[in-house]
């Protein structure tokens, strides 16, 4: 994901550094909002006493949430380079007859019309799911505002304690928003870029997937103690 032309032993070519940002942004962030959406429009139905909507049209609305990931693959095989020019250009950065270069995939110019269309492909899809999600869930906290005072106190304990794991869960990705993002603003400012630096967007990305089954766990016990109330 670099270009040959702006990769030194100390510098690199902050685009390519700013695409793999994206990358692990529309992942984590794709990941989140596909489960966060189908559970934010369950629970508002059910808040609303409106029917169930079949397992047709929910098998739709989960084929069309996943699609961002079938599109990202496709994109991948289509326009990845050539291996021989990628082995090259990390050359530069790791030295040379390091294994890394065995499982090498990207880009080998981020400024070619390819890799910008779907630079802003990986753009525009988080932020779109992410804004839908924080507006699905702020209508699902007016209603359950609404329908609280018609609802018994093991019931509203139940919303409210489902209403929590995903707003929580919402709000870890703007976390990871704000940590991925500040690490590629620094690598951007000062042109510097590592291995070490590469180790902290990996570990900061999969930090929603080892942070929601805890948080989930957090709420659990109330939501079993109003289940059982």
């Amino acid at each position: 994901m670099c270009d040959n032309n702006s990769v030194h032993a100390s510098q690199y070519d902050p685009f390519a550094f700013t695409f793999g940002f994206i990358v692990l942004v529309q992942v984590s962030t794709c990941g989140t909002g596909f489960n966060n959406c189908p559970k934010i429009h369950v629970r508002t139905r059910i808040l609303l006493a409106k029917g169930t909507i079949g397992r047709f049209k929910l098998q739709c609305i989960l084929l069309i949430l996943f699609s961002p990931h079938i599109i990202n693959i496709f994109c991948y095989l289509v326009m990845l380079s050539p291996k021989n020019e990628l082995v090259v250009i990390f050359g530069i950065v790791y030295g040379n007859n390091n294994a890394v270069s065995y499982g090498l995939y990207g880009f080998g110019d981020i400024t070619e019309i390819a890799p910008v269309l779907l630079f802003g492909y990986l753009v525009a899809c988080p932020t779109i799911l992410t804004v839908y999600v924080i507006f699905a869930r702020q209508k699902l906290i007016l209603i359950l505002h609404e329908k609280i005072r018609l609802m018994s106190i093991k019931s509203s304990g139940i919303h409210a304690s489902v209403i929590k794991v995903l707003t929580t869960h919402t709000a870890l990705i703007l976390v990871i928003y704000a940590l991925l993002g500040g690490l590629a603003a620094a690598q951007i400012v000062f042109h510097v870029h590592s291995p070490d630096v590469e180790h902290a967007f990996y570990d900061v990305a999969i930090i929603p997937a080892l942070a929601n089954p805890v948080i989930t766990l957090c709420f659990v016990r109330s939501y079993k103690t109003f289940v059982l109330y």
